[in-house]
């Protein structure tokens, strides 16, 4: 055994980030289930949210302190995808819808439980397991695709039995409790039977589809922020695409990137040879992710056209007024005379959408604007995704004009 001697006060500093993480990501996380999108490895749970005010402030203060600290929304030990997690956020914003939902399952899927000195599995495990299946649903999975049903549910039950482990309640890894699992595991099998008389499946399918379209918004305006903000984004393996992926092992299943290289081969143009694609050309087929892919090339092809600029440029808050300025953030990235404007949606799930896509209706921002600085007043604004038309503005940027085919922008002041 090797001996390691310490000067005092360093052993607090060595035990500090174990006892944490065993104690808080691999325990309270998986017995505090109120929104599970917030029980994330760095993330503090009793913080349930902060508002644009203290996020702007949070990001002048990194690009003054920090400007080249890591920026990460997916490792390979997070708890869930980050596609998952922005998904899951919406249940925040229809917690009326959520809570309805639950009550539902519960009182339907309440004779699918086994009696062992209590209900198995009790409510607190069954609340989190609905949250990981509407979080990791498949987009387009139905009750009648019994093969992808089934590849889904044996995702989720590896989960299942870890989550139940971890969280030390009925279960653990020195001593399962054998009995307790696999009454959750028939129960989760049941659940996802589509078969049954209660339709639970199809329910479920719907809830997810509803959550689809706003944790898409989510997801294009944390990957966007995450490229844009002071620091120095990374990306996780696999994270082009949407990520839905639950806790280890099953974020870190192969990644298809050959499927990765030949959807960015299209849409760059090497694959044909013709003009590239925008970020906009891709809203209409925004579940099969390329999307997301694009828009990450389209920001870091920016990034390396002005490194300056959002390696060590200042940050901007904008001020947005009208009639939906609460449901959009907006900032600028400012150095020696170049300059970046970043508009992202939030909290979209009760706004108009277009056609099921991730969009807002254009019609419904009405005369919701972002204040110009007066160093950006008059200047060509070029949208670097491709869905805002070139054009000059003076003081007042409306958001019906901006994001008319996405619902995130990225413009580079020229």
């Amino acid at each position: 055994m090797t001996s390691v001697s310490c000067q005092p006060g360093h052993a607090g500093q060595q035990l500090s980030a174990p006892t944490a993480a065993k104690s808080v990501e691999d325990t309270a996380f998986y017995r505090y289930g109120r929104l599970i999108s917030r029980n994330e490895v760095g993330t503090e749970p009793d913080q349930f949210a902060i508002t644009p005010a203290a996020f702007h402030a949070a990001q002048a203060l990194r690009a003054r302190h920090a400007p080249r600290a890591l920026l990460a929304t997916a490792t390979h030990d997070h708890k869930r995808g980050e596609d998952a997690r922005m998904r899951l956020a919406v249940l925040s914003e229809i917690p009326e819808e959520w809570e309805a939902a639950l009550a539902r399952w519960m009182r339907l899927n309440a004779p699918l439980k086994r009696d062992l000195d209590g209900p198995a599995p009790d409510a607190a495990d069954e609340i989190m397991l609905y949250q990981t299946l509407v979080g990791a649903w498949p987009l387009g999975l139905t009750a009648d695709q019994p093969e992808a049903l089934a590849a889904f549910e044996q995702r989720v039950t590896e989960w299942q039995e870890k989550a139940l482990r971890e969280a030390k309640r009925h279960s653990g890894w020195a001593a399962p409790n054998v009995e307790y699992e696999q009454a959750c595991r028939d129960f989760l099998h049941s659940v996802l039977d589509p078969a049954r008389a209660a339709q639970i499946v199809q329910d479920m399918a719907a809830f997810a589809a509803r959550l689809a379209r706003p944790g898409a918004i989510n997801s294009l305006a944390q990957t966007l922020l995450r490229l844009t903000c002071p620091g120095v984004p990374d990306l996780y393996q696999g994270c082009e695409f949407w990520d839905f992926s639950l806790v280890d092992p099953d974020n870190r299943r192969p990644v298809d990137f050959a499927a990765r290289q030949a959807a960015l081969d299209r849409a760059t143009g090497r694959a044909s040879g013709e003009n590239p694609a925008s970020v906009a050309d891709l809203l209409a087929s925004w579940e099969d992710g390329r999307i997301k892919q694009a828009l990450i090339h389209q920001a870091l092809s920016l990034r390396a056209r002005a490194p300056g600029l959002f390696g060590g440029g200042r940050y901007i808050k904008l001020r947005c007024e009208g009639a939906l300025c609460e449901h959009i953030l907006a900032f600028g990235r400012v150095q020696e005379g170049r300059g970046a404007i970043v508009l992202a949606t939030r909290q979209a799930a009760k706004l108009p959408g277009t056609d099921g896509a991730p969009v807002v209706a254009t019609a419904a921002w009405k005369d919701t604007c972002v204040i110009l600085p007066s160093g950006f007043s008059g200047r060509t604004l070029v949208d670097a995704l491709g869905g805002a038309p070139e054009t000059r503005w003076t003081t007042r940027l409306f958001i019906h004009s901006v994001l008319q085919r996405l619902p995130v922008a990225l413009l580079e002041v020229q």
